[in-house]
């Protein structure tokens, strides 16, 4: 059965802003954390840079709570909202583990589909 999905928020960090700090709470006075911006892709490819993109949890009078890529997963984080462009996201990801198959979306339009495979059990 398939779910309806949600539409959530992103927040992407603004071309002049070369390291985002996030905090552990808004209107901290100290940043807990910095992720370079834009970050690099591939070491090993000076030019596979890509614009940093977070995953909009909330948001408050001038800050925004993001989902952050660290372990562990759920890990999250304030941003300034003057640092961020924050947009609806267009994408939607589906995994059928019963047909091994990943369908992504922007919008209504099916850009890919392809075979997945289900990881071994936790022992």
């Amino acid at each position: 059965m398939t779910q309806p999905h949600t539409t959530l928020n992103i927040a992407t960090v603004k071309p002049a802003i070369t390291k985002i700090d996030v905090f552990d709470k808004p209107a901290a006075s100290t940043p807990t954390r910095e992720f370079d911006n834009p970050w690099l892709y591939d070491p090993d490819v000076p030019t596979s840079t890509v614009t940093q993109v977070f995953l909009v949890k909330d948001r408050t009078d001038g800050w925004v709570k993001v989902l952050l890529p660290v372990r562990p997963n759920g890990s999250k984080g304030w941003v300034k909202v003057s640092d961020v462009t924050v947009s609806p996201n267009p994408y939607h990801i589906e995994v059928s583990l019963g047909q091994h198959t990943i369908t992504v979306s922007r919008g209504t339009q099916q850009i890919y589909q392809g075979k997945v495979a289900a990881g071994a059990p936790d022992t």
